[in-house]
C-alpha cells in the first residue's frame, strides 16, 4: 500500500529530519538511507518499521546535520582519494586527456569527505532517530490506512457481487436433473421413432447424471468462503494472506461448478465470477 510520513526532531544539538514512502508490493522490503556511520543501529531502525508494516517496499531517507558549525567536523578520507588520484593519473596516461575536477565533484563521491562530529553509540542521539523514524512511520501508517479502509469497501462490494452471481447459479443448478430428463427423452423418442422407451433406463441415466453434475458441495464451500472473507475484512488485521488463500479457494470452487454441469448460463456466471476474482486478487494483493 501506498503511504508517506515525514518527521522532524531535535536534540542534543542535533536536527534529524526523516521521510519515509512506501509503494505496493508483495512482501516487505525496506531500503534505508542514512549519514556514514548508522549501520550498527540501521537494524534496530528496521525492526521498527518491521513491527507495523508486513508488505510493501518502505523507502526511508534519514538526513541528520547540527544544529551549530561546531559540532560537525568534515575530514577527508585520505586513502579513498589516493585511489581516486591514481586512478586520474592512470586515466590521463592512457588517453593523454586533462582531468579537472571541481570541489562539486568531490563532495558528490560518496565517503570521500566524512562527517565526525557525531558517534552512533551516543545514547541521546540513538533515542533522537529512533523517535524520529517512529513518528515518520506513524504518519506513513495514517495515510496507508486510509487508503486500506478503500480497498476494504471495494473488495466488501466486490463480494457482494460475487453472492449475487452464486445466488443466480443455485437455481439454475437444481434444474438441471429435470432439464436432462426432459431431454433424454425427447432424443430417445426421437431415436425410437415414437416407442415408448424403457422406464428403467431413463431413470438410470437421470441418476448417474444427477450425480455428476451435483454441485451442492461447491455452492456450500463457496458460500462459506465468502462469508470468511467478509468476516476477516470486517475484523481487520493482517489478513492479506488469509484472503488470498480464500480467493484461491473460491477460483478452485467456480471452475468446478463450471466443469461438472456443462450447462451455458452457469459457465457464463462462472466466468464473471473468475473475472471478479482476479479483481480481488490484484487488490487483495497490496493489503497486510
Amino acid at each position: 500500500m501506498t503511504g508517506f510520513g515525514r518527521s522532524e526532531n531535535s536534540a542534543g544539538g542535533w536536527r534529524c529530519r526523516v521521510e519515509m514512502r512506501s509503494v505496493n508490493n508483495r512482501f516487505l522490503e525496506i531500503r534505508l538511507r542514512g549519514p556514514a556511520g548508522l549501520g550498527p543501529i540501521e537494524e534496530t531502525l528496521k525492526e521498527i518499521i518491521k513491527s507495523r508494516c508486513g508488505r510493501g517496499q518502505i523507502d526511508c531517507t534519514i538526513n541528520l546535520h547540527p544544529e551549530n558549525d561546531q559540532s560537525l567536523i568534515l575530514q577527508l578520507n585520505v586513502p579513498l582519494a589516493r585511489s581516486y588520484g591514481r586512478l586520474v593519473e592512470e586515466f590521463h596516461r592512457e588517453s593523454g586527456l586533462s582531468v579537472d575536477v571541481s570541489l562539486r565533484d568531490l563532495v558528490d563521491i560518496k565517503d570521500l569527505i566524512l562527517g565526525q562530529g557525531w558517534e552512533i553509540g551516543t545514547e541521546g542521539l540513538e533515542t533522537l532517530l529512533r523517535d524520529s523514524v517512529t513518528a515518520a512511520l506513524a504518519g506513513l501508517m495514517d495515510m496507508r490506512a486510509a487508503e486500506g479502509q478503500a480497498t476494504k469497501a471495494d473488495l466488501l462490494e466486490l463480494i457482494e457481487h460475487l453472492r449475487r452471481l452464486h445466488k443466480e447459479i443455485i437455481p439454475l443448478a437444481k434444474d438441471l436433473p429435470q432439464r436432462f430428463a426432459k431431454r433424454l427423452q425427447e432424443n430417445l423418442a426421437r431415436m425410437t421413432e415414437g416407442s415408448p422407451p424403457a422406464e428403467d433406463r431413463i431413470i438410470q441415466e437421470i441418476a448417474i447424471f444427477a450425480d455428476r453434475c451435483d454441485i451442492s458441495e461447491e455452492i456450500s464451500r463457496f458460500t462459506a468462503h465468502l462469508s470468511a472473507g467478509e468476516k476477516m475484512l470486517e475484523q481487520g488485521g493482517l489478513v492479506g494472506r488469509k484472503i488470498e488463500f480464500l480467493l484461491q479457494e473460491l477460483n478452485r470452487e467456480a471452475n468446478t461448478m463450471a466443469s461438472k454441469c456443462g450447462q451455458a448460463a452457469i459457465s457464463a456466471r462462472a466466468i464473471e465470477i473468475k473475472g471478479l476474482l482476479e479483481k480481488m486478487r490484484e487488490q487483495v494483493q497490496n493489503i497486510e
